[in-house]
């Protein structure tokens, strides 16, 4: 029953909710990703002086994941182009580096999947099934977890692995995180181990 209704929730939301591997509790290649967006690119990007170093800093995700920036926090106002530039280095990759699995989706359909009755049954196996089956993880809209403290827990050891793994983590959100006031302490840490760039014309909170 539950899994019928985020089913439905995600066929609403245009994606495809994950499916299981024929004999395999992991996680197919294929994520409920946010809509694709495939003209948003980095050529059609609308730079400014404010935008520049978050720019910077996906490109150089694109150009070489899991290299300069293993860890990268973007934030700035609604409508500064933080999706754009998810949906950028994800093209990018994807024609650049075919054999990455990239996942790129919203902090909402994050939580909504390890809501799942599986994954909060066993959210150890979800944290290895998402690791296994993912080389770049972006997600939009980080301060989404605030209105979720029962899944801050399991979204920070995902964290953690990211990092022990040198895997490549792409975050944004509206907020500064030292002020995502109602995340823990250890994930407001964690979320300031990379770098971190404002795109408000007011530069950093």
């Amino acid at each position: 029953m539950l899994r019928n209704i985020f089913q439905i929730a995600a066929r609403k939301r245009g994606g495809e909710w994950p499916k299981r591997c024929e004999g395999s509790d992991q996680l197919q290649k294929t994520h409920p990703n946010e809509k694709e967006h495939p003209l948003q690119t980095f050529d059609n990007f609308q730079l400014s002086a404010s935008k520049q170093n978050a720019f910077n800093a996906s490109k150089a995700v694109a150009t070489n994941p899991q290299s300069k920036y293993p860890s990268v926090f973007i934030y700035g106002k609604s409508g500064l182009g933080k999706g754009h530039l998810l949906h950028a280095i994800k093209n990018e990759l994807n024609q650049t580096k075919p054999d990455l699995k990239v996942k790129l989706i919203s902090a909402k359909d994050l939580i909504l999947e390890m809501n799942l009755e599986p994954n909060k049954k066993n959210p150890v196996q979800y944290k290895s099934d998402i690791l296994q089956t993912t080389d770049v993880l972006l997600v939009n809209d980080i301060q989404e977890f605030e209105h979720a403290k029962n899944f801050q827990e399991i979204f920070l050891s995902i964290l953690d692995s990211f990092h022990e793994h040198k895997k490549q983590l792409v975050l944004t959100s509206i907020k500064n995180p030292k002020n995502l006031i109602d995340l823990s302490t250890l994930l407001i840490s964690r979320l300031q181990w990379g770098i971190v760039v404002s795109m408000n014309e007011n530069g950093p909170e």
